[in-house]
């Protein structure tokens, strides 16, 4: 699930458009985000002007492009839909920009790929060159998109800039059509031509590209293909409309991310005992990582760390912080330009104020919050023109005064009936929040029968602790009950956290369900169930029993016997036993003299397939000689191939018309070795006889139709003669030729065939050929 974003005030989602203005304006550092703040940075956005082309990258780390993302995060914090509808302005922008939609000299620009494609050319530098700011213009179609569909209040209004290039009038269209002229970038290049994908979906430029020619795609740019493509998998996840292509960004953003966070950096521990990052521009040595490129890679870490999808945890965070904290802090308004603390030039120069990417690191080192954003040259009452900082500066503000988190660490307690369990929850602070929270818990009415709770602390300020006490009394029933805590403050900012209260006479645990999961023919792994007996009477045990339609495939063994004593307990084990691949299920049951009789645990098995092991065919002798009408034969061997062949192996054999070919057997299982089976191939008689002589036979067909022509042509003139004298010469052509073609049956010649072996097993097949000369 997407991380939900916390909300200022709702009276900002109103504000009207102020006059234009020249810079935005910052209140405070400390407290909610006000409406001086929030409608200064909507006039500053109105006066601004989208980018005329890309030339530049302006729509990447250019100001149309940083504009466009800090329109979406200040959208975000205040939901005002004056900001939606200022960087829906920018989108129809962009979008018409695009090569292939776009007239010259803007569009209609022949890329590397020796076609107009459906990018957003950077440069008319020939050849015309693609990179990670594709995934830049593809992230601001989706990322505004996902916007007007996480705000389904909004989908049927019109939009309220109109709609001058006929991409929808309403939001929802909109937002349809960004998604859809995103998707055509996506299959129509980047994935096309630009990237190859080929090695565990790890972004590497393809070889045909001129930029960066198959190496590994930087790790800024893996944040900005990362934009896109998380984006897009939230919006076609939303739509519900193609299942397939939000599988493949999603499951691209996860291979990437999965790729730096295993291989993509080295953790130290500096002076100050904390844990730090190194790592390089790209995967896998390459220069190191500057302090302008390493910004890049942050946004991209926090965009998807926010999503709450990619499984990016604080703790993986944190070292960026202390790597700009401890190493890259050279002192008050001294930042190097590489992240081990040393200095180059352009890119790599030092810098007298932070980039944006490392203010974000404030949300997992609240302490260094002041001092990042002080240095930032921010200061309160003042103004700046910065917008991709001024929005970080309000994320920031708006996290801390609104956020804390919410913790139990009792998540589940059982007890019989007639007692009490306890569930401590604790509440922390997110930077300077300080405001008062209270406890409730919801659906209060809806306990269980005979159930109260309680909360020793109702509410604290700032952060502090409070326990739970939930009492039971008799007539509360067993059974396992989700009792949920709700922590509130001002009204608008609430935190829960599920507990599990289980009552029962008699305990088993864990109360499952229990997984297993194993090959077919095998046992898996051994679980156990702990019988506990919390009652203050001997338990008397009738049975401890598998039961269900699949109890055949688990096995049970237990030592507790006829009665458990008083506060004992004892150790029931299970595994699972299938002898056939697919999914089974049982219950593990016990009877007894308790409350609740008989007291269950559910049993879910996975079997799947042994993985079968490839084989090699032969054949032996793999040249046969034969008289027709007799038969030969072949030694067929089939050999695994380091494993274990699941199954047989079928053979089959073709090649030799009017032979018939035989193998015994007729399939073989080789297992983890070899096995053989004999060809035997019966050639018929027919195949001996060579065809006649083709002049002999032609002869014969030619006598056959110049006689009758030549006795049709005789007239009685002086020729005649001449004609009597060529009938002669044809007849005994005729009879020579057939006379020829007859005799040829006795020299006959050898026939060679080719017979084509072949054997299958699963997804396996494989062929050999023997060749066969029939005599």
């Amino acid at each position: 699930m997407r991380r939900a974003t916390q909300i200022v005030l709702t009276v900002l989602m109103f504000l009207p458009i102020a006059r234009a203005q020249t810079s935005m304006t910052i209140s405070s550092l400390t407290g909610p985000v006000t409406s001086t703040e929030s409608s200064s940075f909507l006039s500053y956005m109105a006066a601004q002007t989208p980018a005329a082309n890309n030339i530049g990258n302006n729509w990447a780390q250019g100001a149309s492009g940083e504009a466009v993302k800090a329109m979406g995060m200040v959208y975000e914090i205040t939901q005002n839909t004056a900001v939606l509808d200022q960087m829906i302005r920018f989108c129809d922008t962009l979008l018409s920009e695009r090569d292939d939609l776009a007239s010259a000299p803007t569009g209609q620009l022949i890329i590397w790929t020796g076609h107009i494609d459906p990018v957003w050319p950077g440069t008319t530098t020939t050849p015309i060159q693609t990179a990670g700011e594709q995934g830049d213009a593809v992230g601001h179609l989706g990322n505004c998109a996902r916007l007007i569909l996480e705000t389904p209040s909004i989908w049927d209004n019109n939009v309220a800039i109109g709609d001058p290039d006929g991409y929808g009038t309403t939001y929802l269209a909109r937002a349809k059509t960004y998604v859809a002229q995103a998707d055509v970038a996506v299959s129509g290049h980047i994935l096309k031509s630009e990237l190859d994908i080929s090695n565990s979906n790890h972004y590497y430029f393809s070889v045909a590209d001129p930029y960066k020619s198959g190496q590994p795609v930087p790790w800024n740019q893996v944040a900005m293909f990362n934009y896109g493509f998380q984006n897009l998998a939230i919006d076609h996840q939303i739509l519900g409309d193609n299942s397939t292509l939000e599988a493949q960004y999603y499951q691209l953003v996860q291979a990437n991310i999965n790729w730096f966070f295993t291989s993509g950096y080295t953790e130290a521990t500096d002076s100050d005992g904390n844990p730090t990052y190194s790592w390089d521009y790209a995967y896998p040595t390459t220069p190191l990582e500057d302090n302008n490129h390493g910004s890049l890679d942050l946004n991209g870490f926090y965009r998807a760390y926010v999503t709450g999808e990619y499984g990016i945890t604080p703790a993986m965070m944190t070292p960026f912080g202390y790597t700009f904290n401890d190493i890259m802090t050279l002192g008050p308004g001294d930042y190097s330009g590489f992240i081990n603390g040393t200095t180059g030039s352009g890119n790599q120069a030092a810098t007298n104020y932070i980039r944006s990417g490392w203010l974000l690191m404030a949300d997992f080192m609240p302490s260094s919050y002041d001092t990042a954003f002080t240095s930032a040259d921010f200061v309160a009452g003042g103004t700046t023109t910065n917008a991709d900082r001024f929005s970080k500066l309000l994320w920031m503000k708006n996290e801390r005064y609104q956020s804390f988190t919410l913790t139990t660490s009792t998540p589940s307690q059982t007890i019989p009936a007639g007692s009490s369990a306890t569930y401590p929850a604790t509440i922390e602070a997110q930077g300077a929040f300080a405001g008062t929270v209270n406890f409730s818990v919801l659906n209060f009415t809806g306990l269980p029968t005979g159930v109260t709770a309680t909360f020793s602390a109702p509410t604290v300020t700032g952060g502090g602790s409070s326990t739970l006490t939930l009492t039971t009394t008799s007539a509360t029933p067993n059974g396992t009950y989700p009792i949920t805590i709700l922590a509130s403050s001002m009204g608008q900012v609430t935190q829960t956290a599920t507990v599990n209260l289980v009552v029962a006479s008699q305990i088993l645990n864990p109360a499952g369900p229990l997984s297993f999961t194993t090959t077919s023919g095998t046992t898996s792994a051994t679980q156990i169930v702990t019988l506990s007996n919390p009652g203050t009477a001997a338990l008397a045990i009738t049975s401890i029993s598998l039961t269900g339609t699949d109890a055949g495939s688990f096995t049970e063994t237990n030592h507790c016997g006829a009665s458990l004593g008083a506060g004992a307990s004892c150790v029931i084990s299970l595994a699972f036993a299938p002898t056939s691949t697919g999914s089974d299920t049982a219950m593990l049951t016990v009877t007894d003299n308790a409350i609740g009789s008989p007291q269950t645990v559910a049993l879910v098995g996975t079997s799947v397939a042994p993985v079968s092991a490839d084989f090699n065919l032969s054949a032996s002798p793999s040249s046969l000689t034969v008289t027709a009408g007799n038969s030969t034969s072949s030694t067929l061997t089939v050999s695994a191939i380091g494993g274990t062949v699941n199954g047989p192996v079928m053979l089959s054999a073709s090649g030799v018309p009017g032979a018939t070919i035989t193998f015994s057997p007729a399939s073989v299982s080789p297992g983890s070795g070899t096995a053989t089976s004999i060809m035997t191939v019966q050639v018929s008689s027919s195949l001996a006889m060579i065809h006649a002589s083709r002049s002999g036979v032609m002869g014969g067909i030619m006598s056959a139709i110049l006689l009758p022509w030549l006795f049709l042509r005789r007239r009685p003139h002086r020729r005649s003669q001449w004609h009597a004298t060529l009938s002669l010469l044809v007849l005994l052509l005729g009879a020579f030729g057939l006379l020829c073609g007859c005799q040829g049956s006795q020299n006959p010649v050898g026939k060679n065939y080719t017979i084509s072996i072949s054997g299958a097993s699963g997804t396996n097949t494989h062929i050999t050929t023997i060749s066969l000369t029939v005599r």
